[in-house]
């Protein structure tokens, strides 16, 4: 009888230590929510200032700065958010044989009541899965909105004329004559070749379109760069449409 009640209380303080740890839980899992939730909105936020025109202005230059830590910053949240879900599963797992034994040791009151406490963190588990998928998501189209960040060896410039030369080669420029310094774009341009105009007008500036000889000169160098080099790939024909998560994998 001794090892019997010894054995009882020996439940009976595992049982109480669970509760105590699920009370100590509500409070953490309550933070991971709110964290969760707090990434999700900030993420929204940045994803709609990214997507604004002026990107590309000074106003817009300094909230990209700050993209990295918010970035990061949600991350964390969501991988909290995380890692609390899996503890609390944990915790409910351990509940649910605690109950059992319970049971069979006719304990029903203290079984119903871990069964109970069992029940809600089942619901806060699952609300904390659907924010930290929720932050998951936001944090995705953020990081999606973000342009590649620049090497930090790349100067600062308003246009190709501040790029610093680092290196050249061929003839001296200077040994070419007034006749021979004709930009490409105007020799197509005259052949009929190249069309600079419609090409801005269909995709903006810095795009070209070819049209006539032009095109069949591309397609004719293409598929020479292909024949030389027919033994270093496997050529692929890809569908002409894939899925959004294809293109954004």
């Amino acid at each position: 009888m001794s090892v019997d009640r010894d054995h009882a209380a020996a439940r009976a303080a595992r049982a109480q230590a669970l509760l105590e740890a699920v009370e100590a839980d509500n409070a953490s899992l309550a933070a991971a929510l709110e964290r969760a939730s707090a990434a999700h909105e900030r993420a929204a936020e940045l994803g709609a200032y990214y997507r604004r025109d002026w990107i590309l202005d000074h106003e817009g230059a300094d909230a990209l700065g700050a993209a990295a830590p918010t970035a990061v910053s949600s991350q964390d949240a969501v991988w909290n958010a995380l890692t609390e879900r899996d503890r609390l599963r944990s915790r409910v797992n351990a509940i649910s044989k605690e109950v059992g034994g319970l049971y069979r040791e006719g304990r029903k009151e203290e079984a119903e009541g871990l069964q109970a406490e069992s029940r809600r963190l089942g619901e806060r588990e699952k609300a904390l899965d659907a924010e930290a998928d929720e932050a998951a998501a936001g944090l995705r189209s953020l990081l999606l909105v973000i342009p590649n960040v620049p090497h930090p060896d790349a100067p600062d410039g308003d246009s190709d004329a501040d790029n610093p030369v680092l290196d050249s080669g061929g003839p001296d420029p200077d040994s070419y004559g007034d006749s021979q310094r004709v930009p490409h774009w105007d020799i197509g341009t005259e052949l009929g070749i190249l069309d600079t105009e419609r090409a801005t007008k269909l995709s903006g500036a810095m795009f070209s379109l070819l049209r006539g000889a032009g095109a069949t000169l591309s397609r004719a160098l293409t598929q020479y760069g292909l024949d030389r080099n027919a033994e270093s790939f496997v050529e692929i024909r890809p569908p002409s449409l894939v899925t959004t998560e294809t293109l954004t994998a």
